[in-house]
């Protein structure tokens, strides 16, 4: 016990040691490099988050409570430093949940020679917590401080720039209070600008402070999807709020302000924004920026990302529609929101076409389309349901691969030949092309959705071009669990004679034993084994021999493996009789599971099979 008082007490001593430590130092840096560099020496020196804030909180206070005219030089120092260090907003409260800002090419914080930040912190606060609020006050506390400073104290020596006002519009943006913070950093801005024309040339709004509200409103929009459909609206606010702010800045000074990142931040709004009319406006967008670009800004060049963003507002359309078919409202406009559906995967191809013949001509080398682009057509193809989407959905599957082995014959061509910058560049665009298990399930799922008769046959030859391509060293593509399960349901779904149904069985019959053989953590769940049973049930002749006895193999191995789910109970009574199925149950019954059979069954399945699930084994 005494041993263990006195290791506390040397603990307590070093901490203290330490404290006395730093606080030696930002004595000494305030008398050499002055207050400011106490700031910086601070939040870098790796203590906990909570003592930064509470300390970035009272040289705040000390700032801010002081009377006008008696802010000393090294308080102006430590202020803008003191700013950047809120708009950051670094410091999330305990338990508090982290969320990363979107992956685009901006800057999250304002640009400054000095950014002191605590190595521990990866991101803002939370939306919708109270913290990002606080950082956005302080931070806007302050400008108003030096403000006053300058004006109401009549003093020349403050200088408050384009550089502190962009703190406060990124404290706002990375706050987390949707669209109130996106419209508060749009008045700051407008307030810069008017200064700016009154003859303030020193808070000038340039392409930073413009990108701060750009982001805050795409925070905004990411902040209504994390509430839900019923914040949907704010969404559609988001990309036309958005966009008016890229009018503006074109109306200042388009040649300067406006780049391809802008564009992007309002193509993503678009495409996210779940308006019937988004791709149109994604595209109009687009050609705007294609314009610019012609007329001399080199800034807004076209490239992949920014057509991809287009295709998803096109595939995103398509899904929409298609799972909102009951829902027109006026006759007129469901007429329109039916014929954008049916172009969306035309219009999605052709821009895909677009793409391949801006890079392949060298015209706009940026453009050659990726993986994603790929992705979206294939998609909104397989979305369109039909033969026709289908086939159409392979044939972009097989322009893909087609593509990707070319760059890797140019790959190893290069690399014979020495020619290193070739080898640097063929690899990146081989590698932006290698395809995934994605893109082939999602092929795979068109067959399953186009209901033909060779909708099996098809899906199991995806499956083979799936799994000779793995073969040939493509890690990413490895089949999964659905990529098999898929071929399983194409195979369940087929309809026809009792002598037809042979081949889709043996098909079914073989992809599953394959599944079972995959080993490296692919195996099948509680679907597989449903959509297996209900292959059984409606391929093999009722009351025969074979389907009782392979219904009652696939059903004691998904109880051995836990993972009976709903279909596997109610597609194991229609493949067997009711004496069979009564013995293979036991004591359980649909509503009352055994939990050994479904301990690896999602929870809301689990609560599907009925009100509780029994701790005792049958």
């Amino acid at each position: 016990m005494a041993a263990k008082q006195e290791s506390a007490s040397r603990l307590r001593r070093r901490r203290h040691h330490r404290l006395l430590l730093l606080v030696a130092a930002l004595v000494a840096g305030s008398g050499r490099a002055g207050f400011g560099a106490g700031v910086e020496a601070y939040v870098t020196s790796g203590l906990p988050g909570h003592k930064h804030r509470s300390w970035l909180k009272q040289m705040t206070r000390e700032i801010v409570d002081a009377p006008p005219g008696e802010l000393t030089a090294h308080h102006l120092a430590a202020a803008p430093q003191l700013m950047t260090v809120w708009a950051e907003n670094p410091y999330v409260p305990s338990g508090a949940s982290r969320w990363s800002p979107p992956q685009l090419d901006l800057s999250t914080s304002p640009p400054s020679s000095k950014r002191p930040r605590h190595p521990s912190s990866s991101g803002p606060c939370s939306p919708g917590a109270d913290h990002g609020l606080e950082c956005a006050l302080e931070v806007e506390a302050l400008l108003k401080r030096l403000v006053d400073e300058r004006f109401a104290a009549g003093r020349d020596d403050v200088n408050v720039t384009t550089e502190v006002y962009n703190a406060v519009l990124f404290g706002w943006a990375n706050s987390g209070k949707g669209a109130f913070a996106a419209e508060r950093a749009e008045q700051i801005l407008m307030q810069m600008q008017q200064m700016y024309e009154t003859g303030d040339g020193d808070v000038r709004p340039d392409v930073q402070s413009f990108r701060a509200v750009l982001l805050a409103w795409s925070n905004a929009a990411r902040n209504a999807v994390s509430h839900g459909e019923r914040r949907s609206d704010e969404k559609c606010q988001a990309a036309q709020r958005a966009e008016r702010v890229l009018e503006y800045m074109a109306h200042l000074d388009g040649d300067s302000l406006l780049d391809a990142d802008c564009f992007e931040v309002v193509l993503r709004l678009w495409s996210n924004s779940g308006l019937p009319n988004a791709p149109l406006r994604a595209e109009r967008l687009l050609a705007v920026q294609d314009t610019m670009y012609l007329i001399g800004n080199e800034k807004c060049r076209l490239r992949a990302s920014s057509f991809d963003e287009v295709l998803m507002a096109w595939c995103r359309h398509n899904y929409a529609t298609t799972n909102n078919k009951s829902d027109k409202g006026d006759g007129k406009v469901g007429r329109v929101h039916d014929d954008l559906a049916a172009e969306a995967p035309r219009r999605a191809e052709t821009i895909l076409a677009h793409m391949e013949h801006l890079s392949d001509n060298g015209a706009v080398p940026d453009t050659m389309p990726n993986l994603a682009s790929y992705t979206s057509v294939v998609s909104a193809w397989g979305r369109s349901g039909g033969q026709r989407g289908a086939h159409r959905a392979t044939q972009i599957l097989k322009r893909l691969e087609k593509r990707y082995f070319e760059k890797r014959s140019q790959l190893n061509k290069a690399t014979e030949a020495g020619d290193n910058k070739l080898g640097v560049r063929v690899s990146k665009e081989a590698s932006d092309l290698r395809p995934d298990t994605t893109i082939y399930n999602v092929c795979i799922d068109a067959w399953v959705k186009s209901h033909t008769k060779d909708a099996y046959r098809r899906a199991r030859s995806i499956l083979n071009r799936q799994i000779a391509a793995h073969g040939t060293g493509i890690r990413r593509c490895r089949p999964d669990v659905y990529s098999y399960t898929l071929v399983l349901h194409a195979c369940a779904a087929f309809a026809g004679t009792m002598k037809e149904k042979r081949k889709p069985f043996r098909v079914a019959k073989a992809t599953y034993e394959q599944l079972l053989d995959a080993g490296n953590g692919v195996a099948p769940n509680h679907v597989t084994y449903g959509i297996m049973m209900k292959a059984c049930a409606r391929l093999l002749p009722k009351g025969s021999h074979e389907r009782e006895q392979f219904a009652r193999e696939v059903f004691e191995r998904a109880c051995g493996e836990g993972r009976v789910g709903k279909m596997v109970v109610c597609r194991l009574r229609e493949a067997v009789s009711a004496e069979v199925y009564k013995e293979m149950m036991g004591k359980a019954s649909k509503n009352r599971i055994p939990s050994k059979w479904t301990r690896y069954v999602p929870e809301a399945e689990k609560r599907q099979l009925g009100r509780s699930v029994s701790t005792k084994d049958s």
